[in-house]
């Protein structure tokens, strides 16, 4: 009798710890699972386990069928802002989602804050994030390339490269959406070095838009343009006197840089372009009345 009771007993104690052990692993699995995140690698957006690649970017915009990851990322941050842009179909205006990503490696730090654009006119919508998109994978990949063999060559982590981009939405109506990105790269020095990049676009007519558009063929609004900023220059010469830093402009270019914002085109130079480092980059307001002789009448009869 005492025999058979030690054997039930010790039967007992048997399945109690083989239980113990496998909800023990069982949960020591779970947790591992739930604390594994995937990246999505910038180049090829796919799935990655490698820790270089850098994390949360998705692409809206691919032959191939999306991930689930890609799919959950970008439902997350735009379904609210989709369902207003579809429900108001009457209206052009576009809706802007705020992206972020964050890249850090040994190479390079890496932090980028571009728009995601809705419009119920999706030839437009795309063709705005494909651009955008583009350059930031192509702002990141051309640096990072520079970063690692700066690493190499120097070898040293004391300098570390640090990139940026973010961006101010300057026009945003129902004929033209214009967007600034900053893209800044430090790699050593005194300073780094920043660059603006301008994204306009004609919404009612689904086009980029570029500064030749807006005027009458055969006019040499180049001319005109040049004489505004030669005259807005002397204006801040006077009334800076011996601050002014001086400006080495002669003319604009056929693909010269501007923005939109409030009924003005806003002209702009790279850093050094025609200022010094301490200048920044020069920007000149113009108003679209004074331009008003030379400009297509579809222009000067809307506000942007």
């Amino acid at each position: 009798m005492k025999l058979k009771v030690c054997k039930i007993f010790w039967v007992v104690v048997s399945i109690v710890l083989i239980g113990t052990l496998y909800y023990t692993s069982e949960k020591n699995d779970i947790n591992k699972k739930s604390y594994t995140s995937e990246k999505i690698d910038i180049n090829k957006n796919s799935i990655a386990d490698d820790s270089s690649k850098i994390s949360v970017f998705s692409s809206s915009y691919k032959d191939k069928e999306v991930s689930a990851l890609e799919e959950i990322s970008m439902k997350s941050s735009l379904e609210e802002n989709l369902a207003k842009s579809i429900t108001n179909k009457e209206s052009t205006k576009s809706v802007i989602s705020k992206q972020s990503v964050v890249k850090i490696d040994k190479y390079m730090n890496g932090e980028f804050v571009f728009p995601v654009v809705l419009n119920s006119d999706k030839k437009i919508e795309k063709l705005i994030n494909s651009q955008i998109e583009g350059d930031i994978k192509n702002f990141y990949t051309q640096n990072h390339k520079s970063a690692v063999k700066s690493y190499f060559d120097l070898q040293s982590e004391d300098v570390k490269y640090k990139i940026t981009a973010d961006y101010v939405l300057e026009n945003n109506d129902e004929n033209f959406l214009s967007i600034k990105i900053r893209y800044y790269v430090y790699a050593g020095g005194a300073h780094g070095y920043y660059e603006d990049k301008s994204y306009n676009y004609d919404i009612k007519n689904s086009k980029e838009i570029k500064l030749k558009d807006f005027f009458k063929d055969g006019i040499n609004y180049v001319e005109d343009i040049n004489s505004i900023i030669s005259s807005k220059i002397e204006e801040k010469k006077k009334e800076e006197g011996k601050n002014y830093e001086p400006y080495t402009f002669k003319t604009i270019n056929k693909e010269q840089k501007f923005y939109l914002s409030n009924d003005s085109i806003v002209i702009y130079f790279d850093l050094y372009e025609i200022a010094p480092y301490v200048g920044g980059i020069p920007e000149f307001a113009i108003n679209k009345n004074s331009l008003k002789s030379i400009m297509k009448p579809e222009y000067t009869q809307i506000n942007w």
